[in-house]
């Protein structure tokens, strides 16, 4: 396998199962974490696991390196578990299919989770920190996360641009060809 470029011999062995994959990985604490993994032929949408501090090659559990999985609304666990992990703002997200979960703790002995924020609908796997936000979509659209609380920009932009639209001039160039839009805006 390949986790972002840690060669496969370096990440099959895990506490005797054999890793296969991972949906998503980031490194943190000076230490590499890897979510939603297949171990000895088995799933675990949920499973976040970390490798040794300093040592992203070393996934031994007596070395402080270890795993958790993280209870999904109502402790439950399912669905198509951690879609998405980054660092922004010096904490690690998790985006599942149903929340965002923050790690919680500094160390191996202190980590676990907690639920920032609930969402109806199931998020892509990628979050990308852009200045003092944090943006993912979903099928309801683009959010803007800034830690706490997301605001859907798809809706907010597409009301406020539907609202500003100036049906004369915009309808028009909707509906011209190239060389008639260029003239309506000389």
């Amino acid at each position: 396998i390949m986790v972002n470029d840690i060669p496969p011999a370096s990440v099959t062995e895990l506490g005797g199962a054999t890793f296969t994959a991972a949906l998503c990985c980031e490194y943190y604490l000076d230490k590499l974490f890897i979510a939603n993994t297949i171990e000895g032929g088995v799933w675990y949408p949920n499973r976040l696991r970390y490798s040794k501090t300093g040592d992203p090659t070393d996934w031994t559990t007596a070395l402080d390196a270890g795993t958790f999985d993280i209870p999904l609304a109502g402790g439950a666990t399912g669905g198509c578990g951690i879609r998405g992990l980054r660092l922004y703002r010096g904490r690690l997200y998790m985006l599942t299919d149903v929340s965002i979960h923050v790690l919680t703790g500094t160390t191996d002995a202190t980590f676990g989770s907690e639920r920032i924020r609930f969402q109806n609908r199931g998020a892509g796997a990628t979050m990308f920190p852009v200045g003092d936000f944090l943006f993912y979509a979903d099928r309801d659209g683009i959010w803007q996360f800034n830690g706490y609380e997301a605001i859907n920009l798809t809706q907010r932009d597409m009301l406020t641009q539907w609202e500003e639209l100036d049906k004369e001039n915009d309808i028009a160039v909707a509906t011209a060809s190239f060389d008639e839009q260029d003239s309506l805006y000389r």
